[in-house]
């Protein structure tokens, strides 16, 4: 119900969470504007390394935008935040500059992915 007793169906109309899946969400989109219309590497295997970047970036802004109506919306926030910040940050550097001493942070990244979705199991 509507009265704030705190019942199933209480769920937040907005959260902290829509303004980061906002603010991520247009950036993943200017990304991967600049990606399949700009950007040219002149070695083309950073071609696949910016658009795994963009893939996981949007995908799981999706999932931090349904933060808010999971059990641990927190949890879940945060690691869809750090992960993209880390996994998708540090794939974008490594294109974007062509130098992979920058792909460092996708591996934790990756677990922060794998703990957003598992926060979903608890």
């Amino acid at each position: 119900g509507g009265g704030g007793g705190g019942g199933r169906g209480d769920k937040p109309k907005w959260s902290f969470w829509h303004l980061c899946a906002g603010l991520l969400g247009v950036l993943a989109v200017a990304l991967g504007a600049y990606g399949a219309h700009i950007y040219q590497p002149t070695d083309p295997k950073f071609i696949r390394v910016f658009d795994t970047a963009n893939q996981y970036h949007l995908f799981h802004n999706l999932l931090l935008a349904l933060a808010p109506y999971t059990r641990r919306p927190n949890s879940v926030g945060i690691l869809s935040t750090a992960g993209i910040f880390l996994f998708s940050g540090s794939c974008y550097a490594t294109a974007l500059t062509e130098n992979m001493i920058y792909g460092w942070g996708a591996p934790f990244g990756g677990f922060c992915f794998m703990g957003a979705w598992a926060s979903l199991m608890f």
